[in-house]
């Protein structure tokens, strides 16, 4: 099995979740920011807002890259759960059944199927 990355380690539904608790204050932070670019005012205001408005932003990246994430590791284990599934369809023909001239013939084939 290949290392894991430090995100990989997190559950996915910890990233989710995480995911999901930062998308308020994101949100929050980007209308903040749009408001205070926007209005007239003084100079400082806008440039505070500019800040606010690349936090913000930022916060929504790393949300994305957190539902990304999971959604990716799911693919993986649901891919896992296939792969191990059909290792255990193949049975006593191996992973050498359609390589070459070691194929699994019709007759190996038959004889891994479950009978009743």
């Amino acid at each position: 099995m290949p290392s894991q990355s430090a995100l990989q380690r997190v559950p996915a539904r910890e990233r989710r979740r995480l995911a999901l608790m930062l998308l308020p204050m994101a949100l929050a932070l980007l209308a903040l920011g749009l408001v205070s670019t926007v209005v007239s005012g003084p100079l400082g205001w806008k440039v505070v807002g500019g800040v606010v408005l690349i936090i913000a932003c930022a916060l929504l990246g790393i949300v994305l890259g957190l539902q990304r994430s999971a959604a990716i590791t799911d693919r993986q284990q649901a891919e896992q759960q296939l792969d191990a599934t059909l290792m255990g369809a193949v049975g006593a023909c191996g992973s050498s059944c359609g390589s070459g001239a070691d194929a699994c013939d019709a007759d190996c084939a038959i004889r891994t199927l479950p009978r009743n």
